[in-house]
């Protein structure tokens, strides 16, 4: 009896038969943990397109933003239902690895590098919001201190 995928869990509830470690708990941020997972998913799912989200609904009004979030969550949804479907017929354990046998090795690799200028244009955004907005917050201690330099800033945010 097939369900769909959409109805079961992407995972077997018994990992220890699939020869994978259990589970580190939510309290744990190590790698493969069920908390250090949650923390990964809250940040991609909010990203650094939040910070742009005043100026858009701004530009588009709250009735046009209102919509284009209800389509965006519902583009979202289809789409991971997709992607969960095809992740349980073929046994694929991630996305991937998905990736990489349906495009082949070159696919795979090239997967990989859209995620990393992904994540590189990420930490710009960080950065460039960091550089605009704590220089203002440290002229409230007066001109003269290190934080009111924008280039202090990036260099002191680029290394933390």
């Amino acid at each position: 009896d097939l369900k769909p995928a959409a109805k079961k869990p992407l995972l077997p509830k018994n990992r220890k038969d699939r020869g994978l470690p259990l589970d580190k708990g939510w309290s744990s941020f190590s790698e493969g943990s069920a908390g250090g997972s949650l923390v990964l998913l809250i940040s991609g799912a909010i990203g650094t397109g939040v910070l742009a989200l005043p100026y858009g609904v701004s530009c588009v009004g709250v009735l046009g933003s209102v919509s284009l979030f209800a389509m965006a969550g519902v583009a979202t949804f289809y789409s991971n239902t997709i992607l969960f479907d095809c992740v349980a017929c073929t046994g694929h354990g991630s996305y991937g690895q998905l990736m990489s046998d349906i495009l082949g090795k070159y696919g795979g690799m090239t997967l990989d590098l859209f995620v990393f200028v992904e994540g590189l244009g990420a930490v710009a955004t960080y950065v460039v919001f960091i550089m605009d907005y704590v220089p203002q917050v440290c002229e409230l201690w007066g001109p003269d201190v290190w934080c009111t330099d924008q280039l202090n800033v990036a260099a002191a945010a680029t290394v933390v």
